[in-house]
């Protein structure tokens, strides 16, 4: 998931499914919910974004460091994903059209 501002809800819903899924929290602008381990989450400090490196973010005009989707897929060693949640502050059109052009 993309944007948590510490809530894991959605993260620990997804859990409770037992679907066997890697759970993976990518969230630049907070620190590693403090359950986050033992839920057996993995917490990146870093956002989704439309290129890899540090981009401004939309909503808060803060410069936070991102990657695009497929390189945490490839740092991840993921070839696909079955759920995404996206909630990053008026960035999803950008990111969005990012992910539907790089194929």
């Amino acid at each position: 998931s993309f944007g948590s501002k510490g809530n894991t809800q959605f993260e620990k819903g997804i859990a409770k499914l037992e679907l066997g899924c890697d759970i993976h929290i990518y969230d630049p602008t907070t620190d590693e919910p403090a359950d986050a381990v033992s839920w057996g989450f993995k917490y990146h400090k870093k956002g989704i974004g439309t290129f890899d490196g540090e981009q401004t973010i939309v909503a808060t005009q803060s410069v936070m460091p991102v990657l695009t989707l497929a390189s945490a897929m490839h740092e991840n060693g993921h070839s696909h994903i079955d759920i995404l949640k996206v909630d990053i502050e008026f960035m999803e059109h950008h990111v969005f059209q990012q992910i539907q052009s790089a194929g």
